[in-house]
């Protein structure tokens, strides 16, 4: 999978051929039929292989998941994950890669993903913007080795 996408955003033939499986909603809907049926659970060794997840902090449930988008939405056990009973503390909302954006700047662009965003844009004008004028932008993003469930940490 990681040579197909590299071959389909960094070549010229593949950046031109993106849109057909990126924006096809017939093979997203074939896709995800077949990431719900049993048949699906063949890519589960290797995804966890691959990318090293450790399955001891998840929840498996008796005889394994039923498809690999159980395997996807996995639980993860409580004590996995504990969070620090101290309520000034700020618990990471999601499991991830964390990138930060130091010295923000209103009318600056960072990236995400490829896509270029300014504050201004995100918070919808550049005086509500200009309040986070020199603070840090705390990005997750997810990656196929970590955990895809959501959580609220915070009340």
């Amino acid at each position: 999978m990681d040579r197909f996408l590299g071959w389909l955003y960094t070549t010229r033939l593949g950046r031109c051929l993106r849109p057909l499986f990126l924006h096809n909603a017939l093979l997203h809907r074939a896709l995800r039929a077949y990431a719900a049926s049993r048949g699906s659970t063949r890519f589960i060794g290797p995804v966890v292989r691959a990318y090293g997840i450790d399955l001891h902090d998840s929840v498996v449930p008796p005889g394994g998941f039923r498809s690999f988008n159980d395997f996807f939405v996995r639980a993860v056990r409580p004590s996995a994950r504990p969070f620090d009973p101290d309520p000034d503390a700020l618990a990471s909302p999601a499991d991830g890669r964390l990138f930060l954006v130091e010295n923000l700047r209103p009318d600056v662009a960072f990236a995400v993903k490829g896509t270029s965003f300014r504050l201004a844009g995100l918070l919808g004008d550049i005086e509500s913007a200009k309040g986070f004028d020199g603070g840090i932008a705390a990005i997750f993003r997810l990656a196929p080795g970590d955990c895809h469930r959501l959580y609220f940490p915070c009340d």
